[in-house]
């Protein structure tokens, strides 16, 4: 059987990593999602992104400037940093972006700088904190990165503990006007993180899959984020059926 995750593999150590229409080739998309999401594949350059954004904020309004810096930032910051599949990192930041602003709908300029942003401060701790965060952005968009981010794996904690304390314990003490913002766009890093979830070993797989439905599905439930969930138990059932019929994942 030819290998599923060929373009991505073969593409992995590229100096750009596996090209936009690789990587949404070899997604774990289903069929119900394919043209919904369809513009991942035709949407892969900032000029696209801020020419979608510009009809909302126009060029040179204080909107419009915050998500430019975010999106130069994030891109400037996770450049040298790789995913599994050889994508460089601000690649799923972008498309969580792309998928806060046309799927889900989502307008809010804070919350488009914080979902750029949202790997930073779990990604560089001492350097993007919540202080920085504010004042080179705005106290906003520092909750929402924040809330977005999971707490440190200390000793003694297994990633199973992370999950079950960030969603737990983290997340309810956010206060509720940020608190429904962090839910959702946490629903798009979920959804992003699944569609290219590379399998590594049966008992990661299994884990991942595991933490979304004790802990994520249940919290869209609650919020009434029907779509999102919806939309994300389909690619459950899509990686699903890839590993009942032996179709590789990128290794």
């Amino acid at each position: 059987m030819p290998r599923a995750s060929a373009g991505v593999r073969s593409a992995r150590f590229k100096k750009y990593g596996p090209r936009a229409k690789t990587l949404f080739k070899q997604m774990n998309m289903p069929e119900k999602l394919r043209e919904a999401l369809r513009f991942l594949e035709t949407i892969t350059t900032g000029e696209a992104l801020f020419a979608l954004i510009a009809c909302v904020y126009a060029a040179g309004t204080p909107e419009y400037a915050l998500i430019v810096r975010a999106h130069d930032i994030a891109k400037r910051e996770m450049h040298h940093i790789r995913r599994h599949s050889g994508e460089r990192a601000f690649r799923h930041a972008f498309r969580c972006v792309l998928m806060l602003w046309l799927y889900s709908g989502v307008r809010d300029p804070d919350c488009i700088a914080a979902m750029f942003l949202h790997d930073l401060a779990e990604t560089f701790r001492n350097k993007w904190t919540r202080e920085r965060l504010t004042r080179e952005f705005n106290s906003r968009v520092a909750e929402l990165v924040m809330g977005l981010t999971k707490p440190v794996q200390v000793d003694g904690l297994s990633k199973h503990g992370v999950e079950k304390k960030y969603y737990l314990v983290q997340l309810p003490s956010i206060v509720a006007d940020i608190l429904m913002y962090v839910v959702e766009m946490k629903a798009i890093d979920v959804l992003d993180n699944l569609l290219t979830l590379w399998k590594r070993s049966v008992k990661r797989l299994g884990r991942k899959i595991d933490d979304v439905v004790r802990y994520v599905l249940p919290l869209l439930h609650a919020h009434g984020l029907d779509g999102l969930r919806k939309a994300i138990l389909l690619v459950l059932w899509e990686i699903r059926r890839k590993l009942r019929n032996g179709v590789a994942f990128a290794h």
